[in-house]
């Protein structure tokens, strides 16, 4: 097995980083999904904000969100997290508008994600219905997608590679299958 060398890995990442800015939704998507060099080494509550943080800064879009509202790394960061429990899970509720959202409120948004995708699974396009969904369901987000046209087709990419990757997504496209085999 070849070992990498710290420069190695550095001159990856940065070569890496270099081409998130050109990436098309759905490549940007799948980018969140996939550790940097040497993020083990960060501890986990923070290794997935440090991640974002990077493919943010690296994204124009993406960065003149988060320029505007500092917040946004904070939601991002926990979407990515899927941190669903389902015997335990509620949405959170945030009722701030875009202005005055906390970063704790901005979590709590990220957090709520997961339960929209369960919430929408069985519709005929997940992605697409979870986001407007969740977008509606936080008042601040529905100011951010009129503000900021790119952001729904970013959150749908996501969405999308979401549902490929999260273990019981895995499992609702295993039963969907099943039922159209009978």
């Amino acid at each position: 097995m070849a070992s990498v060398t710290p420069t190695a890995g550095v001159a990856n990442e940065e070569e890496e980083i270099g081409k998130i800015g050109k990436m098309s939704s759905s490549s940007l998507a799948q980018r969140f999904f996939v550790p940097f060099a040497g993020e083990t080494m960060v501890p986990s509550s923070k290794r997935f904000q440090l991640r974002v943080a990077k493919i943010i800064n690296a994204h124009d879009e993406l960065k003149e969100i988060a320029g505007k509202h500092k917040w946004f790394v904070h939601t991002l960061a926990e979407v990515c997290r899927d941190r669903m429990v389902f015997s335990k899970y509620t949405i959170p509720v945030v009722r701030s508008p875009l202005s005055l959202i906390t970063a704790e409120e901005a979590s709590n948004m990220g957090q709520g994600f997961a339960g929209v995708m369960v919430q929408t699974m069985s519709t005929a396009d997940v992605a697409i219905d979870a986001v407007e969904s969740w977008i509606n369901k936080y008042p601040a987000l529905v100011e951010l997608d009129s503000e900021f046209s790119f952001f729904r087709k970013i959150m749908e990419a996501f969405g999308a590679e979401y549902f490929k990757r999260v273990p019981w997504g895995l499992k609702v496209r295993r039963s969907g299958a099943k039922r159209q085999q009978n």
